[in-house]
């Protein structure tokens, strides 16, 4: 199978655009080759197909999961096809979750935005057998992946299995994530599971655990727009939380995406 592909680097996170169609029930073997290259050191696949719901394109994640960095990521491909350089706002489709989603970028200054889903709960002091060592850990649920958030713990491989593939089973979702969390520090190590490929990545940056975080942190400010630096591996990216009468009524991530060029690959 010959495919082409494009590298984008939203944040570290690297994400892989297969450009050629793969059948669906192929996509996860297809990201997990993809996955396994060295020299691309990619952290998750992404592949662009035609839109069904009005959007520009749409975007099936390798295990069918929400993920804003790719959606950033393919926004900004779109974007450089199209030659559109200046601050332009468009609508993409992901897989995870129904609907359109608004994406801003501004390709003069290599930077792309997009439109998160709402939290579908916010659950504080949560408690599982999974997240007995966290005490103070948060869950936020988003249409497509379920977060944890775990304030004062340390980064671990066995811990963030076993919380990440809890919450896929609790929330039936298709990925989830172990956000280990500096609350002061506005700083995360993201540990992301996505159950299709059984994959779990202590990735560079992930932009919906970013929306978790800045959707928690925003629970006692007053109606008005919230901005949140959320410093990562990788780099920082930007959430904006905007709260009326007291609930979210949007929510945003953004920064830097970087695109390599278009890759021919065999596997």
């Amino acid at each position: 199978m010959t495919l082409r592909v494009v590298r984008a680097d939203p944040a570290g996170n690297i994400t892989l655009l297969v450009l050629d169609p793969v059948a669906e029930a192929d996509r996860a073997a297809v990201a997990r080759q993809l996955l396994a290259i060295p020299d691309l050191a990619a952290e998750q696949v992404g592949f662009i197909l035609p839109p069904s719901e009005g959007g520009v394109l749409r975007l099936a994640m390798m295990g069918g999961e929400f993920c804003g960095n790719a959606l950033r990521s393919a926004g900004a491909w779109f974007a450089r096809q199209a030659g559109l350089d200046a601050e332009t706002s468009f609508h993409l489709e992901i897989s995870g979750c129904s609907g359109l989603h608004q994406v801003i970028t501004e390709l003069a200054h290599g930077t792309a935005w997009a439109e998160m889903p709402l939290p579908e709960r916010i659950e504080e002091t949560f408690s599982s057998p999974a997240t007995a060592d966290c005490p103070q850990a948060v869950v936020v649920c988003f249409p497509g992946i379920a977060h944890a958030l775990l304030p004062g713990c340390v980064p671990d491989m066995l811990p963030a299995k076993r919380i990440t593939s809890w919450l896929c089973r609790q929330f039936q979702t298709p990925a989830a994530g172990a956000l280990y969390l500096d609350v002061l520090l506005r700083k995360m190590q993201p540990a992301v599971y996505v159950r299709a490929t059984d994959t779990l990545v202590f990735e560079r940056s992930c932009a919906s655990g970013s929306a978790a975080v800045a959707a928690w942190l925003s629970r006692s400010r007053p109606d008005d727009l919230c901005t949140y630096d959320i410093c990562q591996p990788g780099g920082t990216i930007s959430a904006q939380v905007r709260r009326r009468n007291g609930s979210i009524v949007t929510l945003s991530v953004g920064g830097p995406v970087a695109l390599g060029p278009v890759q021919t690959l065999s596997l």
